[in-house]
């Protein structure tokens, strides 16, 4: 976890930095790799309310299966239930959100937008529904204050975002270990 936070907050420095370069420089390499969720189209904004959606139900209907997918296949196998299907599941269901979200916020970010606030959430919940929670009120409050950023001084959203979860999560480790 430590690995995946550190590379997320070093990835949003550097596009936050990347952000200053000349545009006439890298207009190419920011839409793919930043990304810019202000220039999603009503066709983009449309599927990606469409993954969200399916996410949403799949993770509601299939919360106690992915639950056990996730910390004990065994628990499912014994339950008489098709580890394979749930697995193929959860795994397309997770790559069609990162791919969805990659239009939004650059290949490179949507790394750190969605390992940085579930890692923080991981410190913070108890069960599985109280860090899902967690990590979805972490990252759409560091995602509305980089919306918030990028209007008042012209910075990327996505990058500071991902600096801000990926500070919180910083902050909770050095706040546990005192404790």
């Amino acid at each position: 976890v430590a690995v995946g936070v550190t590379f997320a907050m070093a990835m949003s420095i550097a596009v936050f930095f990347m952000h200053y370069i000349p545009a006439e420089y890298t207009p190419q390499i920011w839409g793919y790799l930043i990304g810019d969720i202000y220039l999603l189209t009503v066709s983009d904004l449309i599927l990606l309310s469409l993954a969200s959606s399916t996410m949403t139900i799949l993770t509601i209907i299939f919360l106690k299966e992915f639950t056990y997918l996730s910390f004990d296949m065994e628990g499912l196998s014994a339950h008489g239930l098709d580890v394979r299907l749930y697995h193929y599941l959860l795994v397309t269901a997770s790559s069609l959100a990162i791919a969805v979200a990659t239009k939004a916020v650059g290949a490179i970010l949507v790394y750190a937008v969605m390992v940085a606030p579930a890692a923080a959430a991981g410190e913070w919940g108890k069960t599985v529904t109280s860090v899902s929670l967690w990590s979805f009120t972490i990252a759409f409050t560091m995602q509305m204050a980089g919306l918030v950023s990028s209007m008042l001084w012209n910075t990327s959203p996505s990058a500071v975002a991902g600096i801000l979860a990926s500070l919180i999560y910083i902050g909770t480790i050095l706040k546990k270990r005192k404790v």
